[in-house]
């Protein structure tokens, strides 16, 4: 397989809500909330198989130290 025929399969790992202006923008509306889906990613070199995960932590853990989950 070659580069042009890696496939990149992304997978939802789960949902958290970031503020528009201090989290996601860093530039106004602040206070405004959005939910947005957080990935890691499946990649098929046919030769490798890579899972990257930079993703969440669980529920209760991300909610108490980072954001709402």
């Amino acid at each position: 397989m070659t580069i042009s025929e890696t496939k990149i399969y992304p997978i939802n790992t789960g949902w958290l809500e970031g503020d528009l202006g201090t989290y996601i923008f860093w530039k106004g509306p602040a206070g405004k909330k959005k939910w947005q889906p957080v990935y890691c990613y499946y990649i098929d070199t046919g030769e490798y198989k890579i899972l990257v995960d930079t993703g969440l932590c669980d529920e209760e853990r991300a909610t108490k130290y980072h954001h709402k989950c």
